[in-house]
């Protein structure tokens, strides 16, 4: 039976649902009779959209094979609790990853007598001839005016180092003249409360300039010699905190200062001069670990520190200098292997300096026996051709664009992109 007015398509997909009632075909007594009339009753007064959703979905379906739905079935929407978190927002597998303290600033470069603060001003420390720490900065990032020499205290038996630490503020580090190991946690040109006040870390008996660099966590990692050539070793507790855990010491001896640097797979590297003349090297067996491995780069016989950077393809370039004053170059191809080294000429002395520029082209920085400051070039990233060594003092015009040398109580130089090149190597 269809409801008057109504067209419902299909009267037998609902004849056995809750509406309409059915024709009783049974005797009843007027009691049930009456009973069923006011449940129907009750139905169509309260429920009508009840009916009407049960009714428009099978008129819809109908001519279908599908099944009809159960009348009254109710979907549970599952709701939220207190632990429940976005797939988005779930954190990466701890294996996955080394830990990194949550405000810690971490850079790549290592610690060095010059650096770039995180405003991108540079800072220079030197130490004095009453052996107190002095430094000068630029006034603004970039091409600002230097501040002038102003003193930092301390009391250094050799050249201070300098970087931006785990705080993001500048942490100074020096041999004292008492064998030990400072710090300065607070030279930064932009801290209010720029400290003379050193802290010390501890030693015995070390000399000479230390190496420091942060490791993928953004702790500092600080490396020394002592008198006796053996290498040790210090580390922060955590990124920019003042605790260190201690000096450990490294196998092997060393003739000269280390050096430091963070490779491409996140793992610190220590390369010292051996006294054989053989670079050594020591590598975190891990990033963040405090366990090493120890090797050596083969072949060659080198006079001077090693100087080491990293060139646009994340490969690490260490120099030395060979026993005839030419600056010798070797590159690391994959994991502890060596290309070689690849005298890149020059007649020099001291300690050569490595950098990259801003196109991740590898610059060297050296002195000639006058005193003079000589540099040479990639001739492109990743190149293997150098220019010739020409000094950097004015004699570059149409070579590359150099000013000559001025103090930092003055302007400080700029560098000209390269324009032609002369004689490459």
């Amino acid at each position: 039976m269809n409801q008057p007015g109504v067209s419902f398509g299909q009267p037998t997909a609902w004849d056995g649902q809750t509406m309409p009632i059915p024709k009783i075909r049974e005797r009843r007594n007027d009691q049930k009779v009456l009973i069923l009339a006011v449940i129907g009753g009750l139905v169509l007064i309260t429920a009508p959209l009840v009916v009407f959703s049960q009714i428009i979905p099978l008129t819809q379906s109908a001519g279908t094979t599908s099944p009809a739905p159960a009348p009254n079935k109710q979907v549970a929407v599952p709701r939220p609790t207190q632990s429940a978190r976005p797939a988005s927002q779930a954190p990466p597998p701890v294996e996955s990853q080394v830990p990194v303290a949550e405000t810690a600033v971490v850079l790549p470069l290592p610690a060095g007598p010059a650096s770039l603060d995180r405003t991108g001003r540079l800072m220079i420390l030197a130490r004095s001839l009453d052996n107190t720490i002095m430094r000068n900065y630029q006034t603004k990032p970039a091409a600002g005016p230097p501040s002038g020499w102003g003193p930092l205290g301390g009391s250094a038996a050799g050249a201070p180092i300098v970087a931006v630490d785990g705080r993001g503020s500048m942490a100074a580090f020096m041999i004292g003249t008492d064998g030990a190991v400072w710090v300065n946690p607070e030279t930064a040109p932009t801290a209010s409360n720029v400290s003379q006040t050193w802290h010390s870390l501890g030693g015995n008996r070390l000399v000479g300039m230390p190496a420091a660099a942060q490791d993928v966590q953004g702790r500092f990692v600080l490396v020394a010699r002592d008198a006796d050539g053996a290498l040790w070793c210090n580390y922060q507790n955590r990124a920019g905190e003042a605790t260190w855990n201690g000096w450990q010491a490294l196998p092997g001896n060393t003739s000269a200062d280390p050096a430091i640097y963070r490779d491409s797979l996140g793992r610190l590297r220590i390369f010292a001069l051996g006294p054989d003349g053989l670079i050594q090297t020591h590598t975190q067996t891990q990033p963040a670990t405090n366990n090493w491995g120890s090797g050596q780069i083969p072949g060659g016989t080198m006079t001077q520190r090693p100087s080491v950077a990293m060139d646009g393809q994340g490969r690490l370039h260490v120099f030395s200098l060979g026993p005839d004053g030419s600056l010798q170059e070797n590159v690391e191809n994959g994991p502890d292997a060596w290309r070689g080294w690849q005298n890149l000429g020059g007649q020099l002395v001291g300690k050569p300096i490595a950098v990259a520029d801003a196109n991740n082209r590898l610059a060297v920085f050296a002195l000639s026996p006058t005193g003079s400051v000589m540099q040479t070039y990639q001739t492109g990233p990743g190149n293997t051709r150098w220019y010739d060594f020409a000094g950097a003092d004015g004699n570059l015009g149409g070579r590359h664009g150099a000013r000559r040398w001025t103090s930092p109580s003055g302007s400080w130089p700029r560098r000209p992109a390269s324009t032609s090149p002369a004689m490459i190597r």
